[in-house]
């Protein structure tokens, strides 16, 4: 009977320990619009978070193309302009961060043509100069760092069609290269991507058919192969900012085929499944925003509303992980298993004893 309660007991406390390890406590999600604007409209700007502040690049600003770096203070709320320009006014540019300097690859110009530029500048010394350029021509290209490596995911080419390849920018090296081993399905026109220190996850893709565009696919650059996410619920859109919080990815309004503009906020708990709409939505259907994280908040800049209708809003998402008491119960749990195997053992082996031992011997005390 003790055996038998023992095991049992065992058991469960196992199946508990499995299950909550694996559990999650959703994270807490708010959408604030800010009441310091943009010093001008802005769309199809390119925002690059240096950990402190946010660097907002070219896009279309009050109505016309722009070669700006401005540097947006998120505690001060204020924007200075930097002294460098990009060589010709651009939207789409594909930015990064590296730890010292911001990258910029291509966009395309007021004349609806695409560059190849590499550019890279330091936020020390304000100074840019050219890196190598890119192996053809393209703008609106998701484009992550990984820490070694620079990967940019197709793109657009001109007003209508897109790119497939995946590029390998060396900033040491000062070197492009096309991946071999991974291509841009087709219908992936404006998408965007985030990186979640192992991975680069792409959402999203334009429609340049009638349903197309993929939803989720992730980009391993140990094996740089690109891979579907099923089962994750996320809504086709194109023309959608991005941003990675923690363990989560957001993806900020865009146009969905057969619906429009949306506001929706969607997110996935990165390297799963797990996603869902967020609670907190943009304040209206925007597309052709721009986002950039610093600390567990998200700033979305300026969007598209449709026609010939810009914002100069600013949106802080707040995306907050609060601890859940049920991975705790895991390791209770776990302890408690332990000690009841171990209970259980110790009295299989004190009733085997009692049954081997010879007559009139004297019964073992377990010592």
């Amino acid at each position: 009977m003790s055996r038998g309660f023992a095991m049992f007991v065992s058991i469960c406390l196992l199946s508990i320990s499995v299950v909550s390890a694996s559990a999650s406590a959703q994270p807490t999600e708010s959408v604030e619009t800010l009441s310091t604007k943009l010093p001008w409209t802005l769309e199809a700007g390119t925002a690059v978070s240096i950990g402190t502040a946010i660097y907002l690049i070219g896009g279309f600003r009050g109505g016309y193309y722009s070669d700006r770096i401005t540097r947006f203070d998120p505690v001060n709320l204020t924007f200075t302009n930097e002294t460098a320009r990009l060589p010709l006014p651009l939207v789409g540019v594909a930015g990064v961060w590296t730890g010292t300097e911001i990258l910029m690859f291509g966009g395309q110009t007021e004349s609806v043509n695409d560059v190849n530029f590499t550019l890279r500048f330091n936020p020390a010394t304000g100074a840019i100069r050219n890196g190598t350029n890119l192996t053809s021509s393209r703008a609106f290209s998701p484009t992550v760092w990984t820490g070694r490596y620079v990967y940019i995911f197709g793109g657009t080419v001109g007003a209508g069609n897109a790119r497939y390849d995946v590029l390998r920018y060396d900033s040491e090296m000062d070197r492009v290269d096309v991946v071999t081993t991974a291509s841009i399905p087709i219908y992936t026109k404006d998408a965007t991507a985030t990186w979640d220190g192992t991975r680069a996850t792409l959402f999203g893709g334009g429609f340049i058919a009638p349903g197309g565009g993929f939803a989720v696919m992730t980009f391993d650059p140990a094996t740089e192969r690109l891979s579907y996410v099923n089962g994750t619920g996320f809504k086709g859109v194109e023309m959608g900012s991005s941003a990675q919080i923690g363990r989560y990815a957001y993806v900020f309004g865009g146009l969905e085929a057969s619906v429009g503009i949306v506001n929706l906020v969607q997110r996935l708990r990165t390297g799963s499944t797990e996603g869902a709409q967020s609670p907190a939505n943009l304040s209206r259907p925007l597309a052709l925003t721009t986002a950039a994280v610093v600390g567990d908040r998200a700033y979305i800049f300026g969007g598209w509303t449709g026609g010939f209708s810009d914002t100069n809003q600013i949106q802080m998402l707040r995306s907050t992980e609060s601890s859940s008491p049920v991975p705790w119960i895991g390791i209770v749990g776990a302890i408690v298993a332990a000690v009841a195997i171990t209970v259980t053992v110790l009295l299989l082996r004190r009733k085997r004893a009692r049954r081997t031992q010879p007559p009139g011997a004297v019964p073992p005390t377990g010592d």
